[in-house]
């Protein structure tokens, strides 16, 4: 590969393995190396260009990590250290591993972990056997001793390591594991439920717990609870139904097996499965089969289909013989007493079903054959 500016005028002449995005103004390059035939190189050297074709760091390097707040990681010979995107050496590439994480830097030497500030200043001597970096939050939970512990990003303990795991519930809270019970934490370090549980379950406020054998919510005792959707899918007494986080009762607890999806519920009684919509309102019953794609739902009812769009909206009563599955044109073929049609998700029927066969013939061509002929029909979104 090489690189041309907007103007034709050519920066650098075809010399780069690869040129891959990596966002809207900077480029990772590769040059050098053994190639096979999918360009996928060996012992290739690693750099970083601006849309101006400026080099940010140097095409020299053996890995790069995550760019950060204008820092990158970088690899040269089996080391790790950290560069400014101007091409500065901030930290010495001499560490097993690192990485950066709000203005401080986790280094790994002698095969345990510490921390530095980015004037090089230890702040913890390497100590922990691993960290990990808790997902979506600026927390690192660290090993010692085959014990995990909580910190934040510039160091500071919030979780002694004394736990066999730790993780993020979400808003601040963490899950913490010892001896096969759960507790919850905040992110200061304060007890919020006792650490006495077998399962701890969040979302948007609210817990669910688990002491072995029922989920409690709201001081009620159920054989299963589950967050679905905001809601609660719940079995008490051998039965499901369905209660929102302040405990009011939204489907009775009646039913064999509930599924909830994001704009329709269904509920199953012996054989039949009933429709609703979120709002709890009955849209179709008895029904004996359904299928869910990204953008409807399709069912089946005393052995005809039927349409629900997806956001729980009737689209064809059941009464096709069958109904096909959405194309590339989002159209989807029809059968009512063995005659084809089409059906659009937006539009609805748009070829009504009076055909012995139809098919997808070109891209947006289908062919409409009758008994004795065929004609063409065009669709044009």
């Amino acid at each position: 590969w090489g690189i041309v500016n907007s103007k034709g005028y050519v920066l650098y002449e075809a010399q780069f393995n690869s040129f891959i995005k990596l966002n809207d103004s900077l480029f990772l390059i590769t040059k050098g190396g053994e190639c096979d035939i999918f360009n996928r190189c060996e012992g290739s050297k690693f750099g970083i260009i601006n849309k101006n074709g400026n080099f940010l760091v140097p095409l020299k390097f053996d890995g790069i990590g995550e760019i950060k707040d204008s820092f990158v990681e970088v690899s040269l010979n089996d080391a790790w250290g950290l560069m400014k995107l101007n091409g500065k050496l901030i930290i010495d590439i001499k560490y097993e591993d690192l990485f950066y994480l709000c203005s401080y830097v986790f280094f790994k030497e002698n095969g345990k972990w510490g921390l530095m500030d980015l004037n090089k200043k230890i702040l913890i001597k390497p100590k922990y056997e691993a960290i990990s970096r808790i997902e979506n939050t600026n927390f690192i939970k660290m090993k010692i001793d085959e014990k995990w512990g909580l910190m934040n990003c510039n160091g500071k303990e919030i979780l002694k390591n004394e736990f066999d795991n730790i993780n993020y519930l979400g808003d601040g809270y963490f899950l913490a594991q010892k001896n096969n019970l759960k507790g919850v934490f905040d992110s200061l370090g304060k007890l919020i439920i006792d650490i006495k549980y077998k399962d701890i379950s969040y979302s948007g406020g609210k817990f669910i717990l688990y002491d072995g054998d029922y989920w409690g919510f709201k001081n009620i005792k159920f054989n299963y609870l589950e967050f679905v959707n905001g809601l609660l899918l719940a079995k008490k007494d051998g039965f499901f139904g369905i209660i929102d986080t302040n405990g009011i009762k939204l489907l009775d607890f009646y039913y064999d097996s509930i599924k909830v999806f994001d704009n329709f519920i269904l509920s199953k009684k012996g054989n039949y499965w009933t429709l609703f919509n979120t709002k709890f309102e009955e849209i179709s019953e008895n029904i004996d089969s359904f299928v869910v794609f990204e953008n409807f739902l399709k069912f089946r009812k005393f052995g005809k289909w039927g349409l629900i769009s997806k956001d729980g909206n009737l689209l064809l009563d059941a009464e096709f013989d069958y109904i096909d599955d959405l194309d590339d044109n989002k159209i989807i073929r029809i059968v009512k007493d063995g005659y084809f049609g089409l059906f659009d998700l937006n539009k609805g029927i748009i070829v009504k079903p009076k055909y012995k066969f139809i098919y997808r013939f070109y891209k947006n061509v289908y062919k409409l054959i009758t008994e004795n002929s065929f004609n063409y029909f065009i669709y044009e979104n």
